[in-house]
């Protein structure tokens, strides 16, 4: 019963709360020791701020203790009346949990006494566009991502494209007009709809529609029409997969104009964007962008003018070559007003290869036989278990592994490395660590990184000389972050990370999620990135430990790959 009545007395208090201008979606809900009147306001398409008003449900707690994403714990001081507001920002759609704790202050030398977290979950779903009123389509032409709802006298469910549904209406008298609607939109099956009339045409992506062209009588000459207003249809998006067209991009026109352009392709292969000019080249926008196949279908628009852009990726993934129009014309060989190429900012592009004629030569009588190993100088012992490598350097390929104890002849030592006599292998490298003994006047070790976790173990102690600066530099080339890496958030995200490095430059791409990895690696070994998922982009910083087999580094959801939204640390699989 006193449980029942505080809720009560709660509820009658978030019955007082006036909500913030602008909110949306109001939500109110008590549990034990607190209640909540959450509302939304949207920032922006990706950014939404939600405000919680939280109230106690029993006067003796004078503070609560709140737990948000992306955010620390903190506290509220409602001493004064027993309630108290905070907000939080969500990025994109869907649920989002905050837990709030009912507390008692203890003052300079007690603790506080706090029950449990309570949680309580608030859910943003995505709008529904308001549909826009487009210009009627040509008669006897097919307008797509049209629909003209009303004015219907038949529905035919035996039309599985939108040229039967035309021609369907072209042979009955009666129709006037028609809408062909695309399967899953209302039902699993398409349809069309046979109209008397030509109702008002509305932007919808689900339909396509057309009014029937009639043959006029003979009348007299009357003055030409004017030209219809440019539609700019554009047909619905169908992407190939893999082909993404998110990220910065240094773009020219054949016209000399150079732009960088900021593109955003979303899940469905719908893209917008925009571009800034340099030296008066002008700014401007993408609108209503379609990703077909591998080809980006786009509307631009700059200081009153529109046209048509066709841009076709290259199979690296980094470049783009186009074409563009002025007006609403169909782009199609010979038909441009002009090129546009992109190169994605920050990659790596390399040249074609050419294709060169195969020159017909005479194969040797016998293959050379391969060069032979030197001659040992010395021989030492293996203190445990070692790998033998390809070269001198921990990254190189593993040939053998041989246990300790084993006796090996050293033909030279020198960074660290000792070049070994293996029989069957024409070169072969062990840590200078590994071995008892190490010739006199041979590189004096210290230069390589141990071969395995526990290979220091037992190793003879030597002069470590201070590194010069050329060695350090080696050891930061040869750390590289490409390889495979098993990733985790702290909201507890875990990802698959596959990284390819070539110089300074990274690519890859992490699941589950289909995310993209793009960045540079600048002069203190960090990795300066920004990545790319289903329609969200932002940046961060991974920074590789000194051994090379694991990273910490954070995350950002905006451009700025220093601003923190949260840590992302990783290590080599």
């Amino acid at each position: 019963m006193f449980t029942f009545l505080r809720l009560l007395f709660a509820t009658i208090l978030l019955g007082l709360v006036v909500l913030p201008t602008g909110a949306a979606n109001a939500e109110a809900e008590c549990k034990e020791f607190t209640c909540v009147n959450a509302s939304h306001v949207q920032l922006d398409p990706v950014r939404t701020r939600i405000t919680v008003l939280a109230t106690l449900t029993l006067s003796w707690y004078d503070k609560f203790n709140v737990l948000v994403p992306n955010r620390p714990q903190f506290s509220i001081d409602t001493s004064g009346g027993g309630s108290g507001t905070f907000s939080f920002e969500a990025y994109g759609t869907g649920s989002f949990t905050y837990a709030i704790q009912a507390c008692v202050s203890g003052g300079v030398a007690l603790k506080d006494r706090c029950n449990d977290f309570e949680e309580y979950t608030y859910r943003i779903d995505s709008p529904e566009p308001t549909p826009e009123a487009v210009a009627a389509p040509a008669e006897g032409e097919i307008a797509f991502l049209t629909d003209m709802p009303g004015g219907d006298y038949q529905r035919l469910t035996n039309t599985t494209t939108v040229f039967q549904c035309k021609a369907a209406c072209e042979a009955d008298t009666a129709c006037r007009a028609w809408t062909f609607v695309l399967p899953g939109y209302q039902g699993d099956s398409a349809l069309c709809y046979l109209k008397s009339f030509a109702p008002q045409a509305f932007g919808n992506r689900c339909c396509s529609s057309g009014v029937r062209a009639v043959a006029a009588a003979p009348a007299q000459k009357t003055a030409p029409a004017a030209e219809p207003t440019p539609q700019f249809v554009l047909p619905a998006p169908a992407p190939s997969a893999g082909v993404d067209f998110t990220g910065i991009w240094q773009t020219e026109s054949s016209s000399g104009g150079r732009f960088r352009m900021s593109l955003l392709q979303d899940r469905k292969g719908q893209v917008t964007g925009s571009y800034v000019g340099e030296a008066g080249s002008g700014d401007g926008s993408l609108e209503r962008g379609v990703v077909i196949g591998d080809q980006l279908h786009a509307i631009w628009s700059q200081d009153g003018s529109k046209g048509r852009v066709l841009f076709t990726m290259r199979d690296d993934g980094n470049r783009f070559s186009g074409e563009w129009t002025e007006g609403d014309k169909t782009i199609a060989p010979g038909t441009a007003d002009g090129s546009w190429d992109g190169t994605r900012e920050g990659a790596a592009v390399f040249p074609e290869p050419e294709v060169a004629e195969p020159e017909m030569v005479q194969p040797p009588a016998k293959s050379p036989p391969p060069p032979l190993t030197g001659e040992p100088t010395m021989f030492a012992t293996l203190t445990q278990q070692a790998n033998v490598r390809a070269g001198p350097s921990r990254k190189a390929k593993v040939l053998r592994t041989l246990p300790g104890g084993t006796e090996v002849g050293i033909v030279d030592c020198e960074g660290g490395w000792c070049e070994v006599v293996v029989p069957g292998l024409s070169e072969a490298y062990i840590s200078e660590t590994l071995l008892d003994d190490t010739p006199t006047g041979k590189g004096g070790g210290g230069g390589a990184e141990p071969e395995m976790a526990n290979e220091n173990a037992g190793s003879p102690t030597r002069g470590q000389p201070e590194k010069p600066a050329a060695e350090a530099e080696q050891k930061l080339v040869e750390l590289s972050f490409a390889g495979n890496w098993s990733t985790i958030t702290d909201q507890g995200n875990a990802y698959i990370l596959s990284l390819r490095q070539k110089g300074s430059v990274v690519t890859g791409s992490y699941q589950p999620g289909n995310g993209r990895i793009e960045g540079t690696v600048d002069d203190g070994g960090r990795l300066i990135y920004t990545w790319s998922q289903e329609g969200y982009a932002g940046s961060g910083v991974f920074r590789l430990a000194d051994d090379g087999e694991s990273f910490d580094g954070t995350f950002s959801n905006s451009a700025d790959p220093f601003e923190v939204a949260g840590q992302w640390s990783g290590s080599r699989q």
